[in-house]
């Protein structure tokens, strides 16, 4: 049996042994000259049984056409990604963690927050295509057990790794965190050319969009504080033209020099120099603090911390336009 079916605009002709697949891409049948050309035999099946001998064989072969369609899309500059991902007025949101911990629940809590707003793109393992300047999220078919998701593309706003807590917070996360993070739940193609093809493709998600990690119970108001924080436009703050900044080997200072309304300076430390510095471009309060947390081997509670009051006693002054 053989269709063609257009995925991540792609146009996949799969060639199988039983009908289930093609079953399942029915919403994503097309026509035209194939991109990609798979053939399932029975040693591709045979692959999938190290999930068990309780799945039939029909299952297992539309897990087989999955994972060549996974090895092959890095050359698209595409990478198959674990979480459920979630649309709302055409941004694009993924929830990531491992099995078991909840991401699909925090999904619905979001559904049933914001009714037909949100959409939901896929609820399990959806395709990223990762552009020089833009990311994007595609449903598939396989989109998980309870086969949530829509045959759509939403630009990417954020990544979120989910984790359960007995109070809900919220806090950025550093490239560096989130690139290892998403090591665990991206797919990582046998081929090597296209495994070092996929982690330059991480290596450049990690500065394209926000990341977050959410410690969360699974009451609603999870949902209205990570839909709250992740959707938000974060406005941009720079270092008014009125102030400048001198180093010397122990401190920073910060000093007036037009009609402020300050007439002191403010002094700190080499925090508040690379804080300063941050500074010297528009750059949003969530940007910073990811930069920081970047930058210094410290507890991210201790950086947001500093950070919160270097800008306050910044704002205080009026040192900052925004």
């Amino acid at each position: 049996m053989t269709g063609i079916y257009r995925i991540a605009e792609k146009n996949i002709e799969i060639t199988s042994l039983y009908e289930q697949v093609h079953i399942m891409c029915r919403e994503y049948r097309t026509e035209g000259s194939p991109d990609l050309t798979v053939e399932i035999t029975e040693p591709d099946i045979a692959v999938e049984r190290q999930y068990g001998d309780a799945y039939s064989e029909e299952y297992l072969e539309t897990l087989a056409v999955y994972r060549r369609i996974a090895e092959a899309m890095p050359q698209w500059d595409t990478v198959l990604f674990h979480g459920s991902s979630v649309a709302v007025d055409n941004c694009a949101y993924i929830f990531t963690a491992p099995s078991g911990t909840g991401k699909s629940t925090h999904v619905s809590l979001w559904r049933d927050l914001l009714k037909e707003r949100a959409v939901m793109i896929n609820d399990d393992k959806p395709l990223i295509r990762i552009s020089e300047d833009s990311v994007t999220v595609f449903g598939t078919p396989w989109n998980g057990k309870h086969h949530l998701g829509e045959n759509i593309a939403v630009p990417l706003k954020a990544i979120c790794f989910l984790g359960r807590g007995k109070e809900n917070a919220i806090f950025p996360v550093s490239s560096s965190e989130a690139y290892l993070r998403m090591l665990h739940q991206v797919y990582r193609p046998a081929d090597s050319a296209a495994m070092r093809k996929t982690l330059g493709l991480m290596d450049r998600l990690c500065h394209q969009v926000a990341f977050y990690r959410l410690a969360c119970n699974m009451d609603i108001s999870a949902a209205v504080l990570s839909y709250e924080t992740m959707s938000k436009e974060k406005h941009k703050m720079k270092l008014s033209k009125d102030f400048i900044v001198h180093k010397t080997d122990r401190e920073t200072i910060l000093v007036p020099i037009g009609g402020t309304g300050f007439s002191g300076i403010m002094k700190g430390n080499s925090t508040l120099g690379d804080i300063l510095t941050l500074l010297g471009e528009d750059i949003s309060e969530d940007a910073l603090l990811k930069a920081m947390m970047d930058q210094y081997d410290a507890p991210e509670t201790v950086i947001a911390r500093d950070v919160a009051k270097a800008l306050s006693e910044l704002r205080a002054i009026g040192a900052l336009d925004e």
